[in-house]
């Protein structure tokens, strides 16, 4: 199966809306991964995914990383997560596509 990956959510909301994914879902979530270095920090990215004429297309926006302290910089990752995540669901909701949570993964053999 082909991949197509977006870093911007605008060319992401624009491919979506050249054509309804295949089974009308998009799928949408955040993926926190820890620092291999520096422990508590995580990084923190929007990932979207859809299906659509045998690709998988999808973006992956790196928000900022999350120190879970309560410092200014974790709460300006929360606001860029939540902005990312509501307008991506506010395109979808424009289009009547349904929103879930999870990343579409082409399988492995």
């Amino acid at each position: 199966m082909i991949k197509v990956t977006f870093n911007s959510p605008e060319e992401f909301a624009a491919e979506l809306e050249l054509g309804k994914p295949n089974n009308n879902i998009l799928r949408l979530t955040r993926l926190i991964e820890f620092s291999k270095q520096m422990l508590p920090i995580r990084y923190i990215s929007v990932v979207g995914t859809f299906l659509r004429d045998g690709q998988i297309v999808k973006l992956v926006r790196y928000c900022g990383d999350h120190w879970g302290n309560g410092c200014e910089s974790d709460s300006k990752t929360i606001e860029r997560v939540h902005k990312v995540m509501t307008d991506l669901e506010d395109v979808a909701r424009s289009l009547k596509i349904d929103v879930r949570a999870g990343i579409y993964e082409e399988a492995k053999e």
